[in-house]
């Protein structure tokens, strides 16, 4: 039987299962194979998307702090 996502702990380990098998340049389909498989429950389509949309857009905000662009405002 496969199990919805509820737990606190599977959106972190869901963006780190992403970004590893975005490193070894697995497809979509690979992807969520795999995540399905180690989680052993069932992660959707959309709700990958949702995720890898909220690992860049952290790891875009990471990477521009300390910038010239985390700069105070005038």
């Amino acid at each position: 039987m496969v199990k919805n996502i509820t737990n606190d702990r599977d959106p972190n380990l869901i963006l780190h299962l992403i970004k590893s098998c975005e490193n070894y340049a697995l497809t979509e389909k690979e992807s969520l194979e795999t995540i399905n498989k180690i989680l052993d429950k069932a992660v959707s389509r959309r709700t990958y998307y949702n995720y890898k949309k909220k690992l860049y857009d952290k790891e875009i905000i990471q990477g521009l702090k300390g910038s010239i662009y985390d700069t105070q405002a005038l």
